[in-house]
């Protein structure tokens, strides 16, 4: 019997282990509008995500699409 409870704790710690990484790399989009002093798109703006190297430019209207990891948010 003692074997058999053991395997289970060890099979819901690997479990929960892998809910956890699994969760630390998920990644949200982002969605935005840059606008200027005019309120128009600013075009080919940088959107930089603070403390990392991940950034986006705006397009032709201003809007920017940026993959920010799930624990950055």
């Amino acid at each position: 019997m003692k074997n058999y409870a053991s395997k289970g704790k060890r099979i819901g710690l690997l479990l929960a282990m892998l809910f956890i990484t699994s969760w630390m790399f998920a990644q949200v989009t982002v969605t935005g509008n840059v606008r200027d002093e005019r309120d128009e798109g600013a075009i080919g703006a940088t959107v930089l995500l603070v403390g990392s190297q991940k950034g986006a430019i705006t397009d032709s209207e201003g809007n920017f699409k940026l993959s920010v990891p799930n624990w950055k948010i």
